[in-house]
């Protein structure tokens, strides 16, 4: 298993190097990052990338993870926008990263 697979990633997807990128937006709160971070530690996902820029009252998170499949961003994503604190979620998939 390669250091950043996840035990859920498909092969395929780990072996074509494909990524997926959510950028947040929420309040600058003391919880948030860590609520964001923890949707992808609790599916045991390790980021490639994080960013946290705080933008007078608003945070812009990055999370770059190994894709591990449409479905499964997009389940992702619609938790990530359950987040009280998430205002917006852009998901973006790269290929061959």
């Amino acid at each position: 298993m390669a250091p950043y697979a996840t035990k859920s990633a498909p092969a395929a997807s780990q072996a074509a190097g494909s990524a997926s990128v959510f950028v947040v937006t929420a309040s600058a709160e003391p919880g948030t990052l860590i609520r964001v971070l923890g949707l992808f530690a609790v599916r045991d996902l390790v980021p490639r990338f994080v960013s946290c820029v705080r933008e007078s009252d608003m945070l812009r998170i990055e999370v770059d993870i190994d894709s591990v499949g449409d479905d499964i961003d997009q389940i992702l994503a619609a938790k990530l926008r359950q987040i009280i604190v998430v205002t917006d979620v852009a998901l973006t998939q790269v290929a061959g990263t």
